[in-house]
């Protein structure tokens, strides 16, 4: 510009995206978090209702986290990814304690209905188990 040279920056921050000479738009802890924030919530959106699908199908899923983990090729960074199998897992086990314990939402509360309890009572048989026993003829009985 006027006759000086453009110096020449090794990097450049635009909308806070590091841009530096050899073409990474984002550092591998940005790829991680981009992984982290967009991506897996996606791949894990009502893992309870399709979790029962196929595993080849499923292993699509496990392809793409393979992926991201190759783009993030820093394995100090993508050793405390679990596998999406190992955290749909841990999903269902929580949902399920969650219902089992009744700590669900009130819209499912009101769609299921809880299961009522029953106990067994020795006296119910005692007084009509006896009765309908010795009705049945012997030859019913013997083999």
């Amino acid at each position: 510009m006027e006759g000086h040279p453009i110096v020449e920056s090794p990097s450049v921050k635009l909308l806070g995206i590091n841009i530096n000479n050899n073409m990474k738009l984002y550092t591998q802890e940005q790829l991680l978090l981009l992984y982290k924030a967009q991506i897996r919530p996606s791949l894990e959106y009502c893992s309870h209702v399709w979790g029962c699908a196929p595993k080849h199908s499923l292993k699509l899923l496990g392809t793409i986290q393979k992926r991201a983990i190759r783009l993030i090729d820093t394995p100090n960074l993508a050793k405390d990814l679990h596998r999406l199998e190992n955290r749909r897992r841990v999903a269902d086990l929580s949902l399920f304690y969650r219902f089992y314990h009744g700590r669900r939402s009130s819209e499912l509360s009101q769609i299921i209905t809880p299961q009522v309890v029953r106990t067994r009572n020795t006296s119910d048989f005692n007084e009509k188990g006896w009765h309908a026993w010795l009705m049945v003829p012997r030859s019913a009985l013997q083999m």
